[in-house]
């Protein structure tokens, strides 16, 4: 569909793809935000968390063959930021601005988060998979089940790289100069509880916590606003 589109509009069909996942707008360095905690840190089995863009909202897929999922993502993305399917996988990723690079038939890396979703109940099936999907440009995606386990792979092209760190931590913060600082506090907090990472990060964020297969919208200490929780 998305090819006849292209040759209708005479625009390249990677264009066209671009303009249906990537946000529009460059992402500031705090919209890089993405972290994975496994259960052995948390009160819950394990959770992810990604910083909230701008008219974000929340939606149900529900596709005809695979897992039904809950997604946060923007009105005109195709792919999801955060999410998690019914049987317990969530998925989260943030992308850096910049150029397709990769093979000729890659697609952006974050449209393979939705299909992670749909596909897969479990991380090493999930995992397997991106490592053998076609994907362009630079992203991350972290990913949790509900035993609590949790990986990342970074996407860069063609190359991929799988993280699974022993202390059951994964935060990346696009460059923050409070990296260290960041992680140190994190690692420190015993447990870790979802509900309080938007205070402690001091901006909007998109936890998913994936044995209740359910995500929460948190603000920031400045936010004024509630907390939201929404289930499958």
């Amino acid at each position: 569909m998305l090819e006849a589109m292209a040759r209708a509009s005479s625009v390249p069909v990677s264009w066209l793809i671009a303009i249906l996942t990537d946000d529009p707008w460059p992402a500031a360095p705090a919209d890089a935000l993405v972290l994975a905690a496994a259960s052995a840190i948390t009160d819950c089995g394990g959770l992810l968390a990604r910083a909230r863009p701008g008219a974000a909202i929340v939606r149900r897929s529900r596709p005809e063959s695979g897992f039904r999922s809950i997604e946060l993502t923007q009105p005109w993305r195709v792919a999801p930021l955060a999410g998690v399917n019914e049987a317990g996988l969530a998925v989260a990723c943030v992308s850096e601005v910049g150029p397709l690079t990769g093979s000729r038939h890659a697609v952006p890396a974050t449209l393979l988060a939705h299909d992670c979703l749909r596909r897969f109940d479990s991380l090493d099936g999930a995992i397997d998979w991106l490592l053998v999907r076609p994907g362009g440009g630079k992203s991350m995606l972290v990913l949790a089940e509900r035993s609590g386990e949790i990986a990342g792979v970074s996407i860069d092209g063609d190359e991929r790289r799988i993280f699974r760190p022993a202390d059951g931590l994964i935060i990346r913060t696009g460059g923050h100069a409070r990296q260290a600082e960041i992680a140190k506090g994190l690692r420190e907090a015993s447990p870790l509880v979802g509900s309080d990472l938007g205070r402690f990060f001091g901006l909007p964020l998109v936890v998913v916590e994936p044995s209740r297969r359910s995500i929460g919208l948190l603000g920031g200490r400045s936010a004024g606003e509630a907390d939201q929780w929404f289930e499958i």
